[in-house]
């Protein structure tokens, strides 16, 4: 689901490249 790849910082990493900055934004969006 949707909801859980952006929920979850280490799928967006892998999803963008470890991308510090998605997961940042991530944990400050929830």
């Amino acid at each position: 689901d949707p909801q859980s790849i952006r929920t979850n910082p280490a799928v967006i990493a892998s999803y963008l490249g470890t991308d510090e900055r998605a997961i940042q934004r991530s944990n400050t969006s929830e």
